[in-house]
């Protein structure tokens, strides 16, 4: 909810709430990750939830007023006080690094090779991922899509500010269609419907944009057995 109310805004704003939604986080575990980022928000949003339970299950027994103030202002402000207090935790722990992929394959595991030259990019200097993915893939290219989103999205959380990570959801015809083939030159594949009655083609983009001041590297299409 929070992403779609911030998308309808605006999507710099989307960007900055993500964080504060589920479905960022539930994709760790649904890729198979085990995060400490995603741990620390479930538990924080069952207690917050809890807390709040508890305040109205207990407000029959408040006092009118406490100190010159309505007792309902003075939980209201607690209850402010003890999420903004929540979401700052989590924003100090996002920082902390600890993923554990328990995939049987370790399809999100990144090489000590990676780890190594993750590190050694420069601060001052991020690399900028800009991936423009369709949403919807054929069967034959449903793994291939999941493998893709999901190293990328290891990338972005072992390297920190070292790496910013965009995907962009791309459509045929959309702006964001528009935007790869004019700035990078991805364009999509017509790829065949297998297992359809017709003989069909969907046009898929699976294509990703690495910058890093003037330099640029561009994949215009992962296929099959790659990341």
């Amino acid at each position: 909810f929070i992403e779609a109310a911030a998308g309808a805004l605006s999507e710099g704003l989307e960007r900055f709430l993500e964080p504060l939604g589920v479905f960022l986080h539930f994709g760790d575990f649904e890729r198979g990750i085990i995060s400490l980022t995603s741990l620390l928000y479930f538990i924080s949003v069952g207690a917050i939830m809890l807390y709040l339970n508890v305040l109205l299950i207990g407000r029959r027994h408040w006092p009118v007023e406490a100190g010159g103030y309505k007792m309902s202002l003075h939980q209201s402000v607690r209850a402010v006080s003890i999420v903004i207090a929540v979401i700052s935790l989590n924003a100090i722990l996002a920082h902390a690094s600890f993923r554990l992929d328990v995939t049987a394959e370790q399809l999100h595991s990144l090489s000590d090779e990676t780890n190594s030259l993750l590190k050694e990019i420069p601060a001052d200097r991020p690399v900028f991922i800009q991936a423009y993915i369709s949403r919807d893939v054929p069967q034959q290219y449903v793994q291939t899509r999941a493998n893709l989103v999901g190293t990328l999205h290891e990338l972005d959380a072992t390297a920190g500010n070292r790496v910013e990570l965009v995907v962009y959801d791309t459509e045929p015809y959309s702006e964001e269609a528009r935007d790869a083939r004019d700035k990078f030159g991805i364009t999509p594949r017509d790829i065949p419907e297998v297992g359809s009655a017709q003989a069909s083609f969907s046009q898929v983009f699976m294509g990703v944009a690495f910058t890093c001041g003037a330099e640029e590297e561009v994949i215009p299409f992962f296929d099959r057995g790659l990341p």
